[in-house]
């Protein structure tokens, strides 16, 4: 997450070169290319835009599983499993 706090002044690169999806995904999967450092390089990951969120009736909120809802959610989801 802090790696991509740190990208977020670099507009072009999180635009050219993070998302390697340019078009929005019928499935809701995207694939996302971060650096890995155990191989030096980066490396392909696929990323669901499905939040995974807390049990609930049908009438309340719905609420997130993982995150605080001011969080990003989407970058937040590479760090759980889809």
């Amino acid at each position: 997450m802090t790696a991509i706090a740190g990208v977020a002044e670099f507009p072009d690169f999180i635009e050219n070169q993070l998302f390697q999806t340019r078009e929005i995904s019928e499935d809701g999967k995207y694939d996302i290319q971060l650096y890995d450092p155990s191989k030096q390089d980066f490396v392909i990951m696929t990323v669901s835009d499905k939040i995974p969120c807390r049990p609930h009736k049908w009438y309340d909120p719905l609420r997130p599983l993982f995150a605080q809802p001011k969080v990003s959610l989407f970058l937040t989801k590479k760090l759980t499993p889809f």
